[in-house]
């Protein structure tokens, strides 16, 4: 993702040729937005030749991104964790630095996980509407107002989301919705519903999102 926080700087990219090349023949790619990046994994995976594995250079997005393409065609994901709030590296054990993380992926340490389908939309941190939702658009909304602000919050790190979480708490204590939600547990035929009127709903793979705000729930998606 080349305009992730930590892609911007650059500094990853001879590290990763340099380490990945001492085991795989590869291919560093830019997509310029979500759906070319998608396309490309996509066209990649129905190739004759399918890729040894997929290396996502970015965050929690990007990562998302990527797995939802991988998921069930047995080519691993690595995971370059160079966005803003890289939950979902955290979760598992991935290291934050270039060199850490790149050494998983040259050993192949590979582990199953599970993945959450939402209105057939595949995740594998956590997604939710309200609140939580509320907050997370409120960071590119902000970096999209100027160039300067941009710069002010990649220089806050992970900490732009509990600032953007803490906004929108202290300025629209308000914010209720009223949740219509429809699942099934797997093994079983019949759907189960529910509504309620909430400040938010979260539906969580791991115990963190946005950059390390804890959740209260034990989920965890080995």
């Amino acid at each position: 993702n080349p305009h992730a926080r930590r892609v911007r700087g650059g500094d990853w990219r001879k590290a990763a040729e340099r380490a990945l090349g001492r085991r795989y023949g590869i291919e560093i790619v830019s997509p310029e937005s979500a759906d070319a990046a998608a396309a490309l994994v996509r066209a990649r995976m129905a190739a004759e030749q399918r890729p040894a594995v997929v290396v996502a250079a970015g965050g929690d997005g990007t990562v998302r991104l990527v797995a939802q393409e991988l998921a069930g065609t047995g080519v691993p994901l690595g995971v370059l964790p160079l966005g803003t709030g890289n939950d979902f590296a955290k979760a598992n054990g991935i290291p934050d630095d270039v060199a850490g993380a790149l050494d998983r992926i040259v050993r192949r340490s590979t582990r199953a996980i599970d993945l959450l389908e939402v209105n057939g939309r595949l995740f594998v941190t956590a997604g939710g509407i309200g609140i939580g939702a509320y907050s997370a658009l409120t960071v590119p909304w902000l970096k999209a107002l100027h160039p300067l602000a941009r710069i002010a919050a990649d220089s806050l790190g992970n900490g732009i989301y509990r600032l953007a979480a803490g906004a929108n708490v202290m300025f629209r204590p308000g914010i209720t919705d009223r949740v219509r939600m429809t699942w099934r547990v797997p093994g079983e035929a019949g759907d189960q519903s529910t509504e309620v009127r909430a400040h938010g709903v979260f539906v969580a793979n791991q115990r963190t999102l946005g950059g390390g705000i804890a959740l209260p729930v034990p989920a965890d998606n080995a």
